[in-house]
């Protein structure tokens, strides 16, 4: 994982998708101790893993549908929705 404690910019360009799953890339745009700032990118019909963070993530919904479970709670987010993970 990359780390970037002592920078407080970060140009999309310069960073490159790293695969995670079948149908799942990122970027990791920024992360610290408590915050991790990730670019990710889902395939139609792709399926993220369910995993645990040692920190707390937020996340935006850029464009399409998303389906985030979190503490067994299930919802269907769209385009300009968001969804906080505490650590």
């Amino acid at each position: 994982m990359t780390t970037r404690l002592n920078s407080f910019f970060q140009q999309d360009a310069a960073i490159a998708w790293e695969p995670t799953e079948p149908g799942v890339k990122r970027k990791i745009m920024a992360y610290g101790e408590d915050l991790m700032v990730v670019r990710v990118v889902f395939e139609a019909g792709a399926v993220g893993k369910a995993h645990q963070h040692p920190h707390r993530q937020a996340s935006y919904v850029e464009s399409g549908v998303f389906d985030v479970t979190i503490d067994g709670q299930t919802q269907r987010l769209t385009a300009g929705d968001t969804f906080f993970v505490p650590a």
